[in-house]
């Protein structure tokens, strides 16, 4: 866990005193008095949780004696995102830097944040940055974005190499705003740079493939003349079926990754597996993975593994085949956490391995799901103190204890029974639902029938109880709404998760 910083910065001089308590976890925070109050309410205040792992952004004014600040409970570049909005407003030129992460403050003052930043930290360079997020398309028909806002870029010099991604199609509604799959935070974090290579959403039409490959083409030149010596072409569903295009065109990739892509349509709008087993046989790229989930529904659930299997076997090159059996599901299937969970460190393995033999590459073996999770999920902070064994927990519920992990839904979340300086049980629940959207809480806990329950900020009721020894059965219900037509088009079923104990799993 991320070590809490102690800070004694004196508030004098924006007319504020925060508590001096060692159980004030905003203790020593010198900000204005107005984002101050925005942090307590956010993070402290919240109607139902005793602590939410919010961030916070800051920009200080020094001459003014002013500053602003943003803050989010799910994400750091919405955070950041909010305070470049309010300084610009009140006209304040320095940059927003964040004082609080996951609830944890990471610099007491904004003189202390700005001589713990890097010369390389993102927020230095976002707001005037051509690759910033949350670009509007204006009347672009693609654009370059980064794949994980929150996140520096090694560079060309320092980097494994970069990896371009592609999104999907949906007529003409907005897909540039989702991002990459979630398994590439990962592989960021461990030395490649991700991309996202946006497309305007009004001017998809019958050309479009055609269009995407090409920009794509235009795009591996480029990044190949800024120095990148690996370029991975990537991409779901529609994005899939452009990167295997592109594969066998450009004799000047390292690998492609194609997730559920994209399949023909033939006479009586059926789908046809072979056009993809053809890009497969005349790939260029030195490696190629590919992922065909299971019930696949929006493509008549095919088995697209059948015959794809032996096509990559003969063309005597690595790759890595996630078909219908290996445990994924949807036409999503590889994008989310599960995929994250099961398959991130294989596919990250697959691409940095220095040498591969020609063929099937097989996934590492062994508990790495808990390195992976670690490495997405929010940190808890210093103050959350997690219950072991039977500490503070009924007879019956003794087995709760410890550290948990696993998924709800394709959301990975971590769970424990805590001692957050409240008053009664209290639970935390931390989640990582993309690769941009990570949040969670604390929680006060109801115990009864041998099972624990809390409701969520969104109303939503989070049940946990015991499966056997080793794994736990955790509920997620969304808010009871009334039985109108508008409301049950937005009805949401309960989601059911499984949880591991992470000691079990080292």
């Amino acid at each position: 866990m991320r070590a809490r910083i102690a800070v004694t910065v004196g508030l004098v001089a924006l007319g504020i005193t925060a508590a001096a308590e060692a159980s004030d976890p905003l203790a020593g925070l010198s900000v204005t008095k107005s984002c101050h109050e925005l942090v307590q309410k956010r993070m402290l205040g919240d109607a139902v949780a005793r602590l939410v792992l919010g961030q916070f952004h800051y920009a200080h004014d020094p001459a003014a004696a002013r500053g602003v600040c943003g803050w989010s409970g799910s994400s750091a570049f919405a955070s950041y995102a909010a305070c470049v909005q309010e300084a610009k407003k009140a006209g304040i030129a320095a940059p927003c830097l964040p004082l609080i992460v996951d609830a944890t403050v990471v610099a007491g003052s904004y003189a202390e944040a700005r001589r713990r930043a890097g010369a390389d930290a993102w927020e230095l360079t976002m707001a005037a940055d051509p690759l910033r997020c949350g670009q509007e398309a204006g009347s672009r028909f693609y654009w370059l974005e980064y794949g994980f806002c929150d996140m520096k870029l090694f560079g060309p010099e320092q980097a494994r190499g970069v990896i371009l991604w592609n999104h999907g199609i949906a007529g003409t509604q907005v897909q540039h705003a989702a991002p990459p799959a979630l398994a590439l935070r990962l592989l960021q974090a461990r030395g490649w740079d991700v991309l996202k290579l946006n497309r305007h959403n009004l001017s998809e039409g019958a050309d479009s493939y055609r269009r995407a490959e090409e920009r794509v083409l235009e795009e591996i030149k480029t990044q190949r003349a800024r120095g990148y010596r690996k370029i991975v072409i990537a991409g779901q569903s529609f994005g899939g079926r452009v990167a295997l295009a592109v594969g066998t065109t450009s004799s000047d990739l390292f690998a492609t990754i194609a997730m559920a892509p994209g399949m023909e349509t033939t006479i009586g709008n059926s789908r046809t597996q072979g056009p993809t087993d053809e890009r497969l046989r005349l790939a260029r790229s030195e490696r190629v993975a590919v992922v065909f989930p299971g019930r696949d529904e929006l493509f008549g659930n095919p088995d697209r593994g059948k015959t794809a299997g032996p096509i990559l076997a003969s063309t005597g090159r690595p790759y890595l085949m996630l078909d219908e059996r290996a445990g994924l599901s949807g036409h999503g299937g590889a994008t989310g956490g599960n995929f994250a969970l099961r398959y991130g460190h294989c596919l990250q393995e697959f691409l940095s391995a220095p040498v591969l033999q020609a063929g099937p590459f097989a996934c590492p073996s062994g508990g790495d799901g808990w390195t992976v999770a670690r490495e997405l999920l929010p940190t808890l902070p210093s103050q959350v103190r997690v219950l072991a064994g039977a500490e503070g927990l009924p007879p019956d519920l003794a087995s709760v204890g410890g550290l948990w992990y696993g998924l709800l839904g394709e959301s990975i979340v971590l769970w424990a029974m805590v001692d957050a300086g409240g008053v009664g049980p209290s639970m935390v629940l931390a989640w990582v639902a993309s690769g941009s959207n990570r949040g969670g809480g604390v929680y006060p806990a109801t115990v009864e029938a041998r099972q624990l329950s809390a409701v969520l900020q969104n109303k939503a009721t989070l049940v946990v109880k015991p499966r056997d020894g080793r794994r736990l059965e955790i509920t997620w219900t969304p808010p009871a709404v009334e039985s109108n037509f508008s409301q049950l088009a937005r009805r949401v079923e309960p989601l059911v998760g499984e949880l591991i104990r992470v000691d079990a799993t080292n």
